[in-house]
């Protein structure tokens, strides 16, 4: 096969190396920098399981046959999956949407390596797709966390240690701006900018927009001084002594570095840990409290209190109605009951 990067006849072979070698390098940082560390760190996971669980069953993991993908599948969703080796996750089953993920990983690392993926094969697609039926009806989802419930939580927060003060800033400031969990562990503190109104919030990227301009958020004081998020995260900058061009919110995990931005387990974690020390239980069966409950309870509370549903959706920059019309139903199931007055 003829290299398309062959040298013409009598051409300059060590500035040409030269050249080509920073160009190599160059386009590694921009692959780097154009992925989130979110991203690369939950593929990096993911395939190091990949990879052990193969040489656990002596199989091949890069190519990967799509047959050891398959059975991969199932054994994530397996009930008696034991808990890996050195992991915080647990064991038991995953639900779809982690095996779904650890596909995407696999196939990643297929196609940087220049190799079909497996995950592509119809096998694995029909027993991807029998996950989805059986998991149906196990399927929980983020419990929105309404006003009454931060009105609950906050006056627990009273303590002055930074820990506590960051959790507050970052429960006030998430709820306030319907972010996930990944766009709250990636916030840096020059996204925040101070203005007369309040505050004004960018988001660089996020699950809906990897490669479009940054987004940017309003947050304006709140009526309730102790629920107001510019306050709260006003005094976890100061208190915090948060770096201009460091995290927004850094990690406090006894593990972790100095200055390590907040994870986004740490952020689900944080969340359930103080809806648990107020007492809150999620309203309805199949739901539980998480990070999204965040995202999930501004939504719903905005709905239920009248505003715009295209003001809020150009707030949690939701680009399909679709995905907006759950929010609407958890706010009022009853709005618009088709069989209202009808007998």
């Amino acid at each position: 096969m003829t290299d398309r990067l062959a040298p013409l006849p009598g051409a300059r072979l060590a500035p040409r190396s030269e050249r080509l070698a920073r160009l190599a390098r160059l386009a590694q940082e921009q692959l780097r920098e154009g992925t989130p560390q979110n991203t690369v760190r939950a593929y990096q996971g993911d395939w190091s399981r990949f990879e052990d669980w193969c040489a656990s069953m002596a199989l091949c993991p890069l190519p990967a046959a799509p047959d050891t993908v398959r059975l991969y599948v199932v054994h994530l969703t397996d009930d008696e999956r034991p808990a890996p080796s050195g992991s915080r996750h647990r064991g038991g089953a995953c639900r779809p949407s982690t095996v779904e993920r650890a596909l995407a990983s696999i196939s990643y690392m297929h196609r940087v390596s220049d190799l079909p993926s497996p995950a592509a094969a119809q096998a694995v697609r029909d027993q991807l797709r029998a996950v989805r039926v059986r998991f149906k009806e196990r399927t929980m989802r983020a419990a929105p966390l309404l006003r009454a419930d931060l009105e609950a939580i906050i006056p627990l927060m009273h303590a002055t240690d930074l820990r506590t003060v960051r959790d507050r800033a970052l429960l006030l400031l998430g709820w306030a701006c319907a972010l996930r969990r990944s766009e709250i562990a990636a916030l840096g503190r020059a996204d925040i900018e101070h203005h007369a109104e309040g505050l004004l919030v960018s988001i660089r990227a996020s699950k809906g927009n990897q490669t479009g301009p940054e987004e940017l958020l309003p947050v304006e004081p709140a009526k309730q001084q102790v629920l107001c998020p510019v306050l709260a995260l006003q005094k976890w900058i100061v208190l915090g002594a948060v770096a201009d061009s460091g995290p927004l919110f850094h990690s406090m995990r006894r593990t972790a570095k100095p200055a390590e931005a907040l994870r986004d387990w740490e952020v689900d974690a944080l969340v359930k840990r103080w809806t648990k020390a107020a007492g809150l239980a999620p309203r309805g069966q199949g739901y539980r409290f998480s990070a999204h409950s965040l995202r999930a309870g501004f939504i719903t509370q905005a709905v239920k209190d009248g505003r715009p549903e295209w003001a809020v959706m150009r707030h949690s920059r939701h680009k399909d109605y679709k995905t907006m019309q759950g929010y609407i139903r958890l706010a009022d199931p009853f709005k618009d009951n088709p069989c209202r007055d009808l007998l």
